[in-house]
């Protein structure tokens, strides 16, 4: 059964409502009820070619929809409902142009919909048809997402008593509000301003990227790449490489956290945005959100989860960041990758399902190393085996459990966007945390004897006694990864020496790799 609108003048053009999930009601069961989102219809006649004749209220469904033999959508009133009634659950397609006769649909499934609270809107241009949708957020939990140096919020539902905050719309309105700073910050036009985006394997990833482009694209940008899977050093470095050389690059990940939570990093030339950076960035999203509260458009994506947006360029970078660690090998050992300076030596790499599987079958593979012994390289953002994380106990005890079975010489841990990473060694020794830092200060200290070395406040007095012993000069400073590498920077630029800043954790960045923490680079 269908519900016609009320006689009314016919517009020029029409709107065909397609709803999903209709289960069969009965006109008369349509009942308005308050309804936390809804996308309204207005007629295409009203816009230069439909682009803009879509604007999303949160009042009550007020329209009357008496039965009758075929529902008229005029373009003009028509209001779809979002979270209640009929259509709850569904989606909803608007076909601008077709008039409406009688006739039903069925649910379609697909692979990846969006977040609680959203309207799927089949906006469909005279020649290409476009999938859209809708989310909503609130300037309260914009403002709630920055943490520190990124933003990260819940991103998936599924887990009771977690709340979904980083949504499409939130990470529209941080896009969009980046890319605007980043233009005054450069003192470019924003259609000059070219931004890549990377993520890790999260289910969100993919939507989140999407909302992304989107949101570039809203604020001017005229070109976006999308660097696919990624980690977040190759996100920087896509901004300092000759072949690349982006203006900024925007990583999607939460690191560590479980698999329904999501967040961004976000880098520039220079380096990773500071604390005052994101919080500007996310007070000018809050205020955008003030001024649109009912949400902004997005194209659905594509089938095989690839963006639809038109400005959106797609350029893997992972391939070239790999074949840069391996000249770095290379360059180490004074080889070629023709020698095969990994002939010989068995490497376990565990990379938790995250980002991190590359580096066995990308960098060491093809220098010569036998990774069979390794687990957990394929991306899979349920994280089914362990979490990704090198500080994890369970995580740890797998990988050591990998290295002694497969009777390798040396194992790797990464976190899920391999800025952190920890070793093995063949006996089965877990070489993380202070340990891993005495390590790698007996490396920088045979290198550059006298250098300070910045550590976060809790490592140990063992640590400190160590690195003196080698020579070193040790300083402990603040949590917190962005505050230990931010202190070695200003070291350097004062004339003091500092080649390595590490916090327990992992994060760990050298002078000579662009003061970035990468667990790659260490490893």
């Amino acid at each position: 059964p269908h519900a016609g609108l009320g006689p009314s003048p016919r517009p020029s053009r029409f709107a065909r409502v397609r709803v999903r999930s209709f289960s069969g009601l009965a006109a008369s069961s349509l009942r308005p009820r308050p309804l936390t989102s809804r996308a309204r219809v207005c007629s295409s006649d009203e816009t230069k070619a439909g682009k803009d004749a879509w604007k999303v209220s949160s009042s009550s469904f007020r329209e009357k929809l008496p039965a009758s033999t075929g529902m008229r959508a005029l373009a003009t009133t028509a209001c779809v409902s979002v979270t209640a009634n009929a259509f709850t659950g569904g989606s909803h397609s608007i076909r601008p142009g077709v008039r409406q006769g009688p006739h039903c649909f069925t649910p379609k499934p697909r692979t990846v919909r969006p977040s609680r609270g959203a309207c799927r809107v089949f906006a469909m241009a005279p020649v290409k048809p476009k999938v859209t949708f809708v989310t909503t957020t609130t300037p309260e939990l914009l403002l709630k997402l920055q943490n520190g140096s990124d933003v990260r919020g819940v991103a998936l539902e599924g887990v009771a008593g977690e709340s979904v905050m980083m949504n499409e719309e939130a990470t529209f309105l941080i896009a969009e509000a980046f890319v605007e700073w980043l233009a005054v910050a450069l003192k470019k036009d924003v259609k000059d301003v070219v931004v890549a985006v990377g993520r890790d394997p999260r289910l969100s990833g993919p939507n989140l990227a999407n909302a992304c482009f989107a949101g570039f694209e809203s604020a001017g940008c005229t070109r976006v790449v999308d660097l696919e899977i990624a980690t977040t050093p190759a996100c920087f470095m896509s901004t300092i490489s000759e072949s690349t050389n982006y203006d900024a690059a925007v990583m999607l990940t939460a690191s560590h956290l479980p698999f329904n939570r999501n967040g961004a990093k976000f880098f520039t030339k220079q380096g990773g945005l500071n604390k005052n950076d994101i919080a500007a960035i996310v007070e000018a999203a809050s205020a955008k959100c003030e001024h649109a509260p009912g949400g902004h458009l997005i194209p659905q994506l594509n089938d095989d989860l690839s963006s639809a947006i038109e400005i959106v360029e797609t350029k893997p970078f992972l391939p070239l960041y790999a074949a840069q660690l391996r000249r770095l090998i290379c360059d180490g050992v004074g080889e070629t990758e023709q020698d095969k300076p990994l002939r010989g030596m068995k490497i376990a790499v565990d990379a938790g399902n995250g980002s991190g599987g590359f580096f066995a079958t990308d960098v060491l593979a093809p220098l010569g190393a036998d990774v069979s012994g390794s687990q957990f390289l394929d991306p899979d953002g349920t994280f089914p085996n362990h979490s990704p994380n090198p500080e994890d106990a369970a995580a740890m005890a797998s990988a050591v459990g990998a290295v002694l079975r497969s009777k390798s010489d040396l194992g790797v841990v990464f976190d899920t966007d391999v800025d952190r990473s920890a070793v093995i060694d063949a006996a089965g020794l877990e070489i993380n945390r202070n340990k891993l830092i005495a390590v790698l200060a007996a490396i920088v200290l045979r290198e550059h004897p006298g250098t300070t070395i910045v550590t976060d406040s809790v490592t140990s007095d063992g640590l400190a006694a160590y690195i003196q012993n080698k020579g070193g000069k040790h300083l402990r400073y603040m949590r917190g990864y962005k505050n230990v590498i931010d202190k070695g920077v200003a070291l350097n630029d004062l004339g003091e020496a500092c080649f390595l800043m590490i916090e327990t954790s992992g994060h760990g960045a050298m002078r000579e790799n662009h003061n970035l923490d990468d667990g790659a680079f260490l490893a």
